[in-house]
């Protein structure tokens, strides 16, 4: 958005859109622009079924007319998922907003306890509100996906990835270059990851890579390690 011009707001739709149709926002939606006190013809965009961005316009208080699709941005080099420690209070929901925002792709909640399993997993619907919110903000094509929550034993199973880890000797951006493809990054809980944890990660062939010199907050050290890994995958390009 260049400077002086006024936001676009983008809202996300199950249809496959064609010019000049009228689409139905939904609940949630028509109701943020309701809040915004959106009026007839007011311009916003639309994400439809097939991830095409639409220009449309305001037709009432709860639907949208398309005029003509935006040119397709280019398409993510590869995926960033997080894998994230529980985190109490609203804190795993500002997690999965600023890792949104960063550019994460997957976001799944990763659990020591049943307890912090059924906790996360009965708020998993807020998750993927706030995940749908962010992308809407972020003027994301597709809304990240919100996994269950998995523990140490599914953890152990995946693909290897990137452990965040104060630790470590290497950067996230070298590390990050090392790797062709898709990334996953295990971010920990308050404590971060367990160090016995690490070592069997490690041995299954994870990397351990560092952020910086400060001690981030879990909720801070995911967006930036998503927007660091974002770059870096941009800039293969």
């Amino acid at each position: 958005m260049t400077a002086g011009q006024p936001h676009v707001f983008r809202f996300f739709a199950s249809v496959v859109g064609v010019p000049g149709m009228s689409v139905e926002l939904d609940a949630t939606d028509a109701q943020h622009a309701q809040v915004l006190r959106m009026r007839v013809g007011t311009a916003i965009e639309l994400v439809d079924a097939t991830q095409t961005t639409w220009q449309a316009t305001v037709r009432d208080a709860s639907s949208v007319v398309l005029t003509m699709p935006l040119a397709a941005a280019a398409p993510d080099a590869a995926s960033i998922e997080v894998i994230a420690g529980a985190l109490v209070g609203g804190r795993f929901d500002e997690l999965v907003d600023g890792a949104v925002q960063a550019g994460a792709t997957r976001i799944v909640p990763y659990v020591a306890t049943r307890r912090d399993a059924e906790r996360l997993t009965s708020r998993r619907a807020r998750l993927e509100r706030i995940a749908r919110a962010s992308a809407k903000q972020a003027k994301r094509d597709v809304v990240p996906e919100v996994g269950e929550p998995i523990d140490d034993t599914a953890l152990l199973a995946l693909e290897p990835g990137i452990v965040l880890d104060g630790a470590a000797s290497a950067g996230l951006d070298a590390v990050i270059d090392t790797i062709e493809g898709d990334v996953r990054l295990l971010i920990g809980a308050a404590d971060g990851v367990p160090a016995a944890l690490v070592d069997q990660l490690v041995e299954r062939g994870w990397q351990t890579a560092r952020l910086g010199p400060s001690v981030l907050r879990a909720e801070l050290a995911a967006a930036v390690a998503v927007a660091i890994a974002s770059l870096r995958i941009s800039s293969r390009a």
